[in-house]
This record gives structure tokens, sequence and C-alpha cells, in this order.
């Protein structure tokens, strides 16, 4: 496989969400190394639904840190936790609050600062919920090795105390396809009956619904839209009975246009000219603001 110059420019180019602002030297100065990056980032970082495995207990004003869309306001509050070089591995408490979409992002950031192709991707793992045989909701980062000419599936959040608790024994710098499905091919799996959609989701979600959103979400991120995990769209979040035979036609165009190859122009396309797949920050909407992306 090559990647079409058209693709490596537009992905090695910040987003609005991926752009550092004025910390961009500080991400340019970091080490090529996609490993030691995912370093860097589980000492800026912690998870919100893991801190206890830490020894940390949030307190309540801390979780408005997962409300951070960007870069430049996330680093902007790793720094004021603690004004330390990135490089700097903070305490488990003196770490930003943050999703797996976060470290995705950092990771994406830190890559398109060097000027390396890399973008979000959102699907569903196996390895948080193995013991429930369920598959859980989660984004990681993809990047482009031109040594391997392919593009790569990293989770930047597996650090040694999250693969020892969750006995994980894969490399989270190059993720098995048995371990992570990005979601359109969840989407068409469930479709032919492959999957079962009802093992598919993340807390109280679960089935064919929160799929058709995923869907949705990961054109987004194709096209450098990196929201929220709780973020929606007009189809991803149409009520059942109000779809359409041509919305399921659309979503399983959409599903196969970003797997088993992501098909960049034809997935911007789509998105350009049809708003229902545009983003919804949905806690600008319920303050009354407008949401529209």
């Amino acid at each position: 496989m090559t990647l079409r110059m058209e693709s490596k420019t537009f992905y090695a180019t910040h987003s609005e969400h991926s752009e550092p602002g004025p910390y961009a030297e500080l991400l340019r100065r970091l080490p090529e190394d996609v490993g030691a990056l995912c370093e860097v980032i589980q000492g800026l970082l912690i998870h919100v639904f893991h801190a206890a495995k830490y020894g940390v207990d949030l307190e309540p004003e801390r979780m408005q840190e997962m409300h951070l869309y960007g870069m430049e306001e996330m680093l902007g509050r790793v720094l004021e936790l603690e004004p330390a070089p990135l490089t700097a591995v903070r305490a488990p408490e003196r770490r930003l609050v943050a999703n797996c979409r976060d470290y995705a992002l950092f990771l994406c950031a830190m890559l398109r600062a060097q000027g390396r192709a890399a973008r979000l991707r959102t699907g569903f793992e196996s390895y948080f919920h193995r013991k429930y045989s369920r598959f859980g909701d989660h984004t990681i980062c993809e990047y482009w090795d031109d040594s391997r000419e392919c593009w790569v599936c990293v989770d930047a959040q597996l650090d040694a105390l999250q693969r020892q608790a969750f006995k994980i024994g894969f490399d989270p710098l190059n993720l098995p396809e048995e371990e992570y499905a990005v979601s359109g091919r969840v989407w068409l799996e469930c479709r032919n009956g492959a999957r079962d959609p009802k093992k598919c989701g993340i807390l109280h979600r679960w089935g064919l619904d929160y799929v058709r959103g995923n869907v949705v979400k990961d054109v987004m991120m194709l096209n450098k839209v990196e929201l929220f995990p709780w973020d929606g769209s007009v189809l991803g979040d149409k009520p059942r009975e109000a779809l359409t035979e041509d919305d399921m036609a659309l979503l399983d165009e959409l599903a196969a246009l970003t797997w088993p190859e992501v098909h960049p122009r034809a997935v911007r396309e789509q998105y350009a000219r049809n708003t229902d797949l545009h983003g919804i920050k949905m806690l600008l909407k319920h303050r009354g603001l407008d949401p529209a992306m």
C-alpha cells in the first residue's frame, strides 16, 4: 500500500483540535519514536475510568478537565498542574484527567508536529471488556509508517499498569485486528450477522444504534474533526424508528469507505456534502449554545 501525497499532507497537518498553538515548539522537541511518545503521554494524563488504579481519588472539580477540546487548552492545563518539561513524568494526582480520545489526540498532535501523517479512529476494543465477552467503545491513534508502508493502530493509554491489570500480552504500539476493530468493520459485521451488536457499546449503551453513532464519529475523525465520545451527529443520533432505507444504505456505504481500507477522498466528499454527518458538541447543545461543527 502506498499513501497518496494528498492524504499524507492532509493527515500530517494539524486540525482545529490537534493544533498546539503556543506550545508547538514543545511538541517538536519530543522524541520521534512512537513508543517513547506514548510514555510521555502516559506521564501527563490519567484516565478517568482508571484513576483509582493509580491511587488517585479524583475531586469533582477535576472532572472539568475532560471537557477541554483542544491540545492548546489541554497542554495549558498540563503545565498549570505542573510547570515542567513534557518529558517529566508527573505524579498520578498531577496528571490531566482524560479519556481515550485525549490520549489518541495527544499522540496524533505529537506526530503531526513532526510532519507525520496521523489520525484518530473510533472503534471497539476487546481487551478492557474481555471478561464480559464484549467490545467497548474506544478511540485510538493511527499513523502512517513509511518503512512498513501501512497504517499502524496505537493505543497510547496502555502503560505497564494497565497492561498488567487487564492481562494484555499484545503490543499496544501495533494493535492486532482481533483486539481492536474500527467502527465500519463492526457495523458491517453486525449487519451480516458475524458480530452480535448487543455486545458492542459502553457503560449502559449497547447495540446497533450505538455502533451507528460510532460509524459517523469515525467519518468525523477521518475528516480531522476529533470530538469527544459523548458528542453526536444528526444521523448518528436519529431515533431508530426515523431511520430510512437511504440512511441505512448511507451507513453501509460509509462503513465500506472506512474498512478494510480508508478511501480518504470519498470520505471527505461524503462529509462535505452531508451535514447529517457533522458533529454536534453535546455539552454546548445542553447549555443552549451553537453546537454545530
